[in-house]
């Protein structure tokens, strides 16, 4: 039986469909596989909300190193690459402009949402910073100021989860130990120097960095049961300390 062109194209483009639709499920299950066993956000929106800052663009302002500034519509931050990402929607094809976090010295969000008493959040670059002498990295929220201040950083933690029995097949299973990431807040104490004090719960000489204010300062969090690791608590503690420094 001979095949014209026409019936030949035919075949081999339905050939060609089957094949890709085989390989697109396959991808398919295996990403489904894949983010079941890791607990990975599984849509676009779980996806920013996880990987950035705040997750939806929003206006506000930048400031880089040397003084240039800008107002912007839209941004956000992305804490796995720490850059932040400009959506240029003013321009004739728009795109996303990319800014390194060492360029960059400070950064505004603008919340224009009336359903939230927060109407902005001011970051700056975490290289102004030191910790034992080593420099930081990341985007470093001001919450609270004063003589003393309170800095929270919100960054992704790399954890090994215990081990899961999962089926290779229907006879075998085997252990396998799952790298986790969860978003989480860090929190530092600042004194008007470069030098910030991590909150650690563990850290029993942590206080000593409030100076001589030590002593009222863990009476204080004691007789109010405050805890470490609250962001309100941590709030009313640094306010103590600079009504404390007037």
């Amino acid at each position: 039986m001979k095949l014209n062109i026409a019936t030949v194209l035919l075949l081999t483009l339905s050939a060609f469909v089957s094949t890709y639709s085989g390989f697109a499920q396959i991808a398919k299950n295996s990403k489904q596989d894949f983010l079941e066993l890791t607990n990975q956000p599984s849509t676009q929106a779980e996806a920013d909300d996880y990987y950035y800052l705040i997750g939806e663009w929003m206006p506000g302002r930048i400031s880089m190193h040397g003084g240039m500034a800008m107002d912007v519509k839209k941004m956000r931050y992305d804490l796995d690459l720490q850059q932040v990402e400009i959506m240029r929607v003013e321009e004739e094809y728009g795109g996303i402009e990319v800014f390194n976090l060492w360029d960059i010295d400070s950064l505004v969000f603008k919340f224009d949402n009336n359903l939230s008493s927060v109407k902005y959040k001011r970051y700056v670059s975490g290289s102004t910073f030191r910790v034992e002498g080593i420099p930081l990295v990341g985007l470093f929220e001001i919450v609270s100021e004063g003589p003393y201040q309170l800095y929270a950083k919100a960054g992704i933690e790399f954890k090994n989860k215990p081990q899961k029995t999962i089926k290779k097949n229907k006879n075998k299973e085997e252990e396998v130990s799952i790298r986790h990431e969860i978003k989480k807040i860090f929190y530092y104490f600042g004194n008007g120097t470069r030098n910030l004090q991590p909150v650690d719960v563990d850290n029993k000489d942590m206080l000593s960095y409030f100076d001589k204010h030590e002593k009222r300062i863990a009476t204080y969090i004691k007789k109010n049961r405050f805890s470490l690791n609250r962001r309100r608590d941590l709030i009313k503690i640094v306010d103590f300390a600079n009504g404390l420094s007037k």
